[in-house]
């Protein structure tokens, strides 16, 4: 291939065969698929993140030859378009946000790609994108993440070495549990004031999440005879997903959400674009969450339309 190394395993020796639309990548790691060749054009940790997230991808869905996957980057809200084509820009939304997601998540990598029991994993640079390290020294962080994960238990040093690890039994155990939470699991708990003035809100949010296959969860519609409070946690606990819309500030939706995200949900938040470009202290959301990729709406059809493309793109 070019001088340049592979996108996905950073080796030379890998082959890029280019082509008017999409170029052909050919990794010696068995992994085939096309790109659009802008993604080259991209910064290096933008660029690192999207390699992550094709092995990730492809991993979990693998396909027959001769189909090939096909991958660009569109700024807009749509994950596939009619050709099949993946948008890497809506992909990049669903990038692990905190060290809890992005341990099960690596650990599932590892249970796709070496599937049978005993497999050793090492500290090499294919390693390295299925941990989503994306820091110039990948060696240092994937081996610091392979400690960690040893020291969690998850992993197992091979006799012999100290450079070498296999999932433990209890990483077989973590990775089982994390594949029926992403499976099983068909409500989405949504963390909202329940002003009057969130009423058309609530019932778009309520659309886009049905429109998808979910079951809303707000917790003013549950019937129960206990506390509210651990009715809210129970209800985020088994849910799959957690939208929070923060238009109206409410201290109880940011504790949901700073909860969910604590369990390692994903965690769409919302806001109207009145209020997320507001200077008005008190009215634009609070710093902690508005620094997270937001679902920014302008009307209620803009939202409902918005958030099931998010929906789509980032929940499995």
């Amino acid at each position: 291939m070019e001088e340049e190394k592979c996108i996905v395993c950073g080796g030379v020796d890998c082959k890029r065969i280019p082509n008017p639309m999409f170029d052909r990548i050919v990794c010696k790691e068995s992994f085939k698929f096309d790109i659009n060749p802008d993604v080259f054009n991209l910064k290096r940790e933008e660029k690192t993140k999207i390699s992550n997230l094709i092995i990730e991808d492809m991993l979990a869905h693998p396909i027959t030859p001769p189909k090939i996957r096909q991958y660009e980057y569109r700024q807009d809200d749509i994950l596939i378009d009619i050709a099949g084509t993946f948008n890497l820009f809506v992909m990049l939304k669903n990038y692990p946000s905190n060290i809890s997601n992005r341990i099960d998540r690596s650990l599932v990598n590892f249970a796709n790609r070496y599937p049978k029991y005993g497999s050793i994993v090492n500290a090499d640079s294919l390693t390295a994108n299925l941990l989503f390290t994306d820091s110039d020294d990948y060696f240092t962080e994937s081996n610091g993440l392979l400690v960690m994960l040893n020291e969690m238990q998850y992993l197992s040093k091979t006799i012999g070495s100290s450079a070498h690890f296999m999932i433990s039994a209890k990483g077989w155990d973590r990775i089982e549990k994390v594949r029926s939470l992403n499976t099983s699991s068909k409500s989405a708990f949504i963390a909202i004031s329940f002003d009057e003035k969130t009423l058309e809100t609530r019932e778009n949010i309520r659309n886009a999440i049905s429109s998808c296959g979910f079951s809303p969860v707000l917790i003013n519609e549950k019937e129960h005879n206990n506390q509210i409070v651990p009715e809210i946690l129970f209800e985020i606990q088994k849910s799959k997903f957690v939208v929070v819309d923060v238009t109206l500030g409410n201290y109880g939706a940011y504790f949901e959400a700073g909860y969910g995200t604590a369990l390692g949900k994903e965690v769409i938040v919302c806001c109207r674009s009145k209020e997320f470009n507001s200077n008005v202290a008190g009215i634009k959301p609070h710093f902690d969450i508005s620094q997270k990729s937001m679902v920014i709406w302008e009307d209620f059809n803009d939202l409902e339309r918005r958030l099931t493309a998010r929906i789509k793109a980032t929940i499995r």
